[in-house]
């Protein structure tokens, strides 16, 4: 059974812009009641989807889609700070 993970970023210019800290949150850092904060009705939420063990062949790890959701996870979080 392919397991899929889901890691949720935040990117919102709400509550954490306006104190002049980073723009780019990840959700999975906060609590629910941090998460309530900062969640706004304009936040942009970027969602990265990645098997945690999908057979690609011989020649890539079965983590192969997770690793590369995390690397543009990252890679979405600095770009927007």
């Amino acid at each position: 059974m392919r397991q899929i993970l889901s890691v949720a970023v935040l990117m919102a210019a709400g509550a954490l812009a306006a104190r002049g800290q980073n723009k780019g949150v990840l959700l999975e850092d906060l609590t629910w009641v941090q998460a309530e904060k900062v969640l706004a009705a304009d936040a942009v939420i970027v969602i990265p989807i990645g098997a945690a063990a999908k057979e690609h062949g011989p020649h890539l790890r079965l983590k192969n889609d997770f690793i590369l959701a995390e690397y543009l996870k990252r890679r979405v979080l600095a770009a927007s700070n």
